[in-house]
C-alpha cells in the first residue's frame, strides 16, 4: 500500500513496533544522502526517474544513458560509470536471456542423448525431443496469447503480471524447466509402459 504522512505521525508518535522500524529502515535507504567516497577524485551522482526505474520504461532509459556514455567516453577525461539496483538487475536480465537459447540447445542435446542410450533406438530419443518442443511451442505460445497479446483480457487470478501489461520476465526461465521436466518424465512414463505392453504380447 501507499505510504501516507499518517504512518509516519503515528511512528513519531508510538516508535515501537516492526512496522515502524521497517518504515526507518525504509526511509534511511531511500533518502539518506550519497556516500562521500574515500577517492577525492571520485564522484557519485544519484539519479531520480520519473518512470519506475525497474518498468521497461526504466529499463530504456537506462540503455540510452550507457549509449550516450559510450558515446562521449573519448571526449572527456573521466570514466562514467551507471550501477544501481535497476542497473544491476537489468545486466543480469540481459545476461540471463543471452544464454537462454544456449541453455535450450544443450537441454535438448542431453534428452536425446540420454533417452537415445537408455533405450537404445535413435528414433525414439528423436520422438521425445520432438514432443518436448511441441510441448514447448504449445506453452510459451500460450503465455504471450493470455499475458501479452490480450493483456487486459487474462483470468482475474493471473499472479505472473508486474506493474505492466505482460510477463515477468523470470516466467519464461521458470517455465522452460518445468516444461522440460514435466515433459520428459511422462514421456518416459509412457514410453515404458509401451514398451511393457510390447513385451507382454511377445
Amino acid at each position: 500500500r501507499r505510504l501516507t504522512a499518517a504512518d509516519y505521525a503515528d511512528c513519531r508518535a508510538a516508535p515501537g513496533g516492526d512496522w515502524c522500524a521497517s518504515l526507518a529502515l525504509l526511509q534511511q535507504a531511500l533518502f539518506r544522502p550519497p556516500r562521500r567516497p574515500a577517492d577525492p577524485t571520485v564522484s557519485i551522482a544519484r539519479v531520480a526517474l520519473k518512470v519506475d526505474p525497474y518498468s521497461r520504461d526504466g529499463f530504456r532509459w537506462i540503455d540510452r544513458a550507457r549509449r550516450r556514455i559510450d558515446a562521449r567516453r573519448d571526449a572527456v577525461f573521466s570514466r562514467v560509470s551507471l550501477s544501481g539496483g535497476a542497473a544491476s538487475l537489468k545486466d543480469v536480465v540481459d545476461q540471463l536471456y543471452r544464454v537462454f537459447p544456449v541453455v535450450v540447445a544443450v537441454t535438448l542435446a542431453a534428452v536425446f542423448a540420454v533417452l537415445g542410450l537408455v533405450f537404445r533406438s535413435l528414433a525414439v530419443a528423436l520422438r521425445s525431443v520432438a514432443s518436448l518442443c511441441v510441448t514447448l511451442s504449445f506453452s510459451f505460445g500460450s503465455c504471450v496469447a493470455v499475458y501479452v497479446l490480450a493483456p487486459h483480457s487474462g483470468p482475474a487470478f493471473a499472479t505472473t503480471r508486474g506493474a505492466e501489461p505482460g510477463l515477468v520476465w523470470i516466467a519464461p526461465l521458470m517455465c522452460f524447466s518445468i516444461c522440460v521436466a514435466l515433459s520428459v518424465d511422462y514421456d518416459i512414463f509412457l514410453l515404458c509402459a509401451v514398451h511393457e505392453h510390447r513385451v507382454r504380447r511377445r
